[in-house]
């Protein structure tokens, strides 16, 4: 159980090089309201991004399940009737379970997942501020990688997968199913030198993904075999479709540094 806070501030926004790094750093320390001053909610949203998320996780020994919770906000609010008024606006939500032993076997275990980044149902109506979709952030990423969920902005995400492990060999086959922009999809298209939101379809672009996943120990080494087909439907909020297949092999071995220095010793010896 626990409860996490924080803020991003400055990015690409015209004040960015007038915040000291101590106002950075204590950013997430803003309050939960702007005290029922308005210009000041819009300020807040136009700027920082404050997130605070509360998540629990409940392990059963006897039937060997595990159920979690996790309920955040991506947005200040005005004033403490307003989120009395609308209390699921700019929510976020990820809840799951896995269970151990199934069907009384102590090698298989299933899992199911399901993650909801919907922008809010009173974002036509109020201020909100969609997670992961801050321009002058880069959209959450930092150098061209993205830190926050996979599935990005306006979108949710379900996952159930089942498993059979053994001493020396793990099957993982699982199945995702995804989709982006399920309030608003629109997306930024350029018209000489001004950027327009273009509404395409009223649909939401979906990706469904098919996957296996395959380890095997060998003494020292594990092999590795992934396997993924993936679909999209409604590819770019367009009557468009994609459809890929990714093949992953790889091989690790545990290397123990004093496996190493000893080769090292008996070489240099041998040689004396």
């Amino acid at each position: 159980m626990g409860v996490t806070k924080s803020a991003l501030t400055g990015g690409s926004s015209a004040r960015a090089d007038s915040i000291e790094w101590y106002q950075a750093a204590l950013a997430f320390l803003s309050g939960f309201t702007s005290g029922d001053d308005y210009e000041a909610y819009k300020e807040d949203h136009s700027y920082d991004d404050n997130t605070m998320s509360g998540y629990i996780s409940t392990y059963f020994p006897k039937s060997k399940l595990t159920l979690f919770l996790e309920l955040a906000r991506n947005d200040i609010a005005w004033d403490i009737y307003n989120i009395i008024l609308a209390p699921d606006h700019s929510i976020a939500t990820n809840f799951g379970m896995r269970k151990y032993g199934v069907f009384n076997n102590n090698n298989q275990f299933f899992g199911i997942e399901y993650t909801k980044l919907f922008s809010g149902r009173y974002f036509h109506r109020l201020l909100v501020g969609p997670w992961y979709n801050r321009e002058g952030y880069e959209y959450s990423s930092f150098g061209g990688r993205h830190f926050a969920a996979h599935s990005g902005p306006d979108s949710d995400d379900f996952y159930v997968y089942f498993g059979i492990q053994y001493d020396n060999i793990t099957i993982i086959p699982s199945f995702n199913y995804e989709r982006h922009g399920i309030q608003e999809p629109m997306i930024q298209t350029e018209l000489g030198e001004n950027m327009s939101t273009e509404l395409l379809n009223p649909w939401s672009e979906t990706k469904i993904e098919f996957r296996i996943n395959i380890k095997y120990k060998y003494n020292d080494y594990t092999i590795n075999l992934y396997l993924e087909n993936e679909i999209v439907k409604n590819l770019e909020f367009r009557d468009k479709k994609r459809t890929g297949t990714v093949l992953w092999i790889g091989l690790e071995r545990l290397i123990n540094t004093n496996e190493i220095e000893k080769s090292f010793k008996n070489l240099f010896k041998n040689k004396d």
